[in-house]
């Protein structure tokens, strides 16, 4: 009874497996694609990869922007349990708020961010917890060694790595790697498993800046001295070579480039080609070349300067002077016998070399969101408004505009297009972008020589005498711009240097201006001109330049 009973038992287990095998077998063979897709469902996410982000390099090579490995946190809601346990653990480990979390994880998506660019440690708690629904996806985000060197021509990324500003954003379309759509397997600890060289992602191009490093450096070092001491708001200076590249470019205050989201935008913005100013005295340059170029300059004349009436109106001199020879006007940098040069050159024509200059539009420097200045309608414009537009007042322009202006006097009269970027390289080697420079005639070869001649005595003899350096013939102009205000000019001013050097065969053009100086006299001559000194002594030690 008993060996029936067991046979019995026997026969019945053998029949169950025997059943379940069958019925195994067959979800496996007849429901395989209903089976299959619903792993998937549960196991399989559709994720972007990229490559790696192209790299910034100086005009020396030295890496200025590249990729470190990050890690970001992700959640499935239909799988994660939204306990209270797990809500805690969660946000402790990410050090996020719970209600904000939680908000997340009510999602009908099945893919949600949690955070982004998790620290190390961050990672390891993670991993520890090992939170059912939880994952991690690797990638990478932007570093720039160099912190806040040239920040505001660099610019930075987004969480996702998309350039927002400077040259990040302006050629975000060669930086950027190939982004690919890959299923990748959600694995233990939630841990995507996928390798980049495996989904054959193709990296971002490399840009090579004419940015040089160490004058970068430099020029941030001396314009964070001179505002600490001359007590400014702001400052910004523009090294540029005559033919467009430009060596280096610093506003001061300046931001950390790792730290970007802890600062205002008004730090972050790019004063040097967004913001428009009245330059003051400095654009009598503009003055100086029409009135040569177009044979109007009677240069043994002399003009009665001080103080002009213009109807209700009355325009002064800084220093007072009598008479003043055609280049003395411009030497000791007379309002008054600037604007009597131009009344005789005739506004029609002083417009035109206005706009010949580049002023009124944009230089097309590679940056994005340049200003193009504000000049006024020439049909429109008063006596008044022409004289004082003359000496700089009543015009807007940009710090890269006032640079170019100055580079048309250092080349030998031709109007350039600046330029940051020198080329742009595939990972392959292939040159993808390569600068073009562009040049327009402006002045006669006679006319630049005129000119130079008058602003170097600029600095031998003039309101510029401190840029001067022992064995070198430098070239330059002062200006002291008043800030217009509601009712009329403050008393604040923008105090600026432009000059280049060696007069015979400039190598560099160099601007310097000061914003709202506390220290007086806030003269030009007095707060920049000095600093331009500092930095072209510099590059004549670094660069090589010879006295001749």
């Amino acid at each position: 009874m008993r060996r029936k009973r067991l046979g019995f038992l026997v026969i019945f287990i053998g029949c169950f497996f025997a059943l379940f095998l069958f019925k195994a077998g067959y979800e496996q063979i007849a429901n395989y694609r209903k089976n299959n897709q619903l792993w998937k469902k549960r196991l399989v996410r559709v994720v972007k990869v990229r490559g790696k982000r192209g790299k910034i390099f100086d005009a020396k090579g030295k890496v200025l922007a590249f990729n470190i490995p990050s890690y970001s946190v992700f959640a499935d809601p239909l799988i994660f349990s939204a306990d209270e346990e797990n809500l805690s653990l969660l946000s402790r480990a990410l050090g996020t708020d719970r209600k904000k979390l939680l908000s997340k994880l009510r999602s009908n998506k099945r893919f949600v961010w949690l955070k982004r660019n998790v620290t190390d440690e961050t990672l390891k708690k993670l991993r520890t917890l090992n939170i059912r629904g939880v994952g991690v996806v690797e990638g990478y985000r932007r570093f720039y060694p160099e912190g806040s060197v040239a920040s505001h021509i660099i610019g930075f990324c987004d969480v996702d790595n998309e350039g927002l500003e400077g040259i990040e954003r302006k050629y975000n379309s060669y930086l950027r790697p190939e982004c690919l759509h890959v299923k990748a397997l959600m694995g233990m600890g939630g841990i995507l498993s996928r390798k980049d060289d495996f989904y054959n992602t193709m990296d971002g191009a490399d840009v090579f800046l004419t940015i040089d490093e160490n004058v970068q450096s430099f020029v941030r070092q001396t314009l964070r001295r001179a505002v600490e001491e001359n007590r400014a708001k702001k400052a910004i200076c523009i090294v540029m070579r005559p033919e467009g590249a430009i060596t280096a470019c610093s506003i001061y205050p300046d931001f950390d480039l790792n730290l970007y989201g802890a600062y205002p935008y008004s730090i972050k913005r790019n004063s040097a080609f967004l913001d428009v100013w009245e330059p003051g005295s400095i654009f009598k340059i503009v003055t100086l070349g029409a009135a040569i170029d177009t044979d109007k300059a009677k240069r043994k004349k002399s003009y009665v300067c001080g103080s002009m009436k213009m109807g209700k109106y009355t325009i002064h001199d800084v220093h007072r002077y009598d008479k003043l020879s055609f280049d003395d006007v411009f030497v000791k940098s007379s309002n008054v016998g600037a604007a009597k040069v131009m009344f005789e050159l005739g506004k029609e024509k002083f417009h035109d070399y206005i706009t010949r200059f580049g002023f009124g539009r944009k230089t097309g420097i590679d940056f994005p969101g340049e200003a193009k200045g504000l000049v006024r309608d020439i049909t429109s414009c008063s006596d008044l408004n022409l004289a004082n537009m003359a000496f700089g007042q009543g015009i807007g322009v940009t710090a890269i505009q006032l640079c170019s202006a100055f580079c048309t006097i250092a080349n030998g009269g031709f109007k350039i297009k600046p330029y940051l970027v020198e080329k742009v390289i595939s990972p392959e080697g292939t040159v993808l972008y390569e600068a073009h420079r562009k040049k327009e005639r402006v002045l006669k070869p006679d006319t630049v020589k005129i000119v130079k001649e008058i602003l170097e005595k600029v600095v031998e003899e003039g309101t510029g005498e401190r840029a001067r350096i022992p064995g070198f013939r430098v070239a330059g102009k002062t200006g002291t711009a008043q800030i217009p205000g509601k009712g009329g000019y403050r008393r604040k001013v923008i105090s600026s240097f432009a000059g280049f050097f060696p007069v015979e065969n400039p190598q560099f053009v160099i601007l310097v201006s000061f914003f709202e100086p506390e220290v007086k006299p806030g003269y030009g001559g007095v707060i920049a001109a000095p600093v331009f000194r500092t930095i072209a002594r510099m590059l004549i030690g670094y660069e090589g330049i010879s006295r001749e």
